[in-house]
């Protein structure tokens, strides 16, 4: 069955987008946020502009097969935020040079924002 995402489940998915962005120390970006089907089932994705620390945070406009709750857009929000988490160890993957210093350093960087995270939650 395809779902037609509304305008209320949009609004749902950037404030979801951006708690868990914020939860996960992700800052530093300018966000935007469109509509539009990726294909091949994509629900969300990012895009990230590293020169420019800009990213295009996309819904689909149809989801298929999958409901759009706000248990499932939460979901959803949840894995494009780490997405850009994730980003600056794709980013060196995908370096042609890379030092054992920068894996390194993007490691424990990801690491004290998952600290920051589970300290974080753990104090509510």
């Amino acid at each position: 069955m395809k779902y037609k995402i509304k305008r209320r489940h949009e609004r749902y998915f950037k404030k979801r987008f951006l708690f868990w962005a914020e939860a996960l120390s992700v800052g530093g970006w300018d966000w935007t946020f469109r509509k539009k089907n990726q294909g091949n089932g994509v629900l969300a994705c990012v895009y990230r502009y590293i020169e420019d620390r800009f990213v295009r945070v996309y819904i689909a406009e149809y989801w298929d097969g999958v409901k759009p709750t706000k248990k499932e857009i939460d979901k959803i929000a949840f894995h494009e935020a780490c997405e850009v988490l994730v980003g600056p160890l794709e980013d060196l993957a995908e370096s042609r040079w890379v030092t054992a210093r920068e894996i390194e350093m993007t490691k424990h960087a990801l690491i004290r924002r998952l600290e920051n995270f589970v300290s974080h939650s753990h104090s509510r």
